[in-house]
């Protein structure tokens, strides 16, 4: 057996682990933002900006266990036609991550002042 026969082999059981870990960090990001909204309505104390803040953290890390999963992918390419759909969303993944990291900067430096 080949070392590629063996990534071909082994590379989906890292994938999907990754796609599900990124998939999870989403959907507790987006039940705590919601929490802490719904909270912040209630409560009047929690201000928006650190709702948006946790959440776009939540979101960047989600997107950085995505794209790692991505680029395993680029392992078990097959076609061409595959590798122009898998660089397209790894370039707008990469896009949103770079957007949410710069969210974070601006809401930190907005937050301390």
């Amino acid at each position: 057996m080949h070392i590629s026969e063996l990534l071909h082999d082994i590379v989906p059981y890292a994938i999907y682990p990754l796609e599900l870990m990124g998939i999870v960090i989403i959907l507790l990001s987006s039940l705590k933002g919601f929490y802490m909204y719904v909270k912040g309505i209630i409560n009047r104390h929690v201000p928006d900006h650190l709702i948006k803040l946790d959440f776009a953290r939540g979101l960047g890390v989600a997107l950085e266990f995505l794209l790692a999963s991505e680029l395993l992918k680029t392992i078990v390419i097959g076609t061409l036609d595959e590798l122009l759909i898998l660089v397209i969303v790894m370039a707008l993944r990469i896009v949103f991550t770079f957007i949410l990291h710069w969210e974070i900067k601006e809401g930190s430096s907005n937050g301390a002042s």
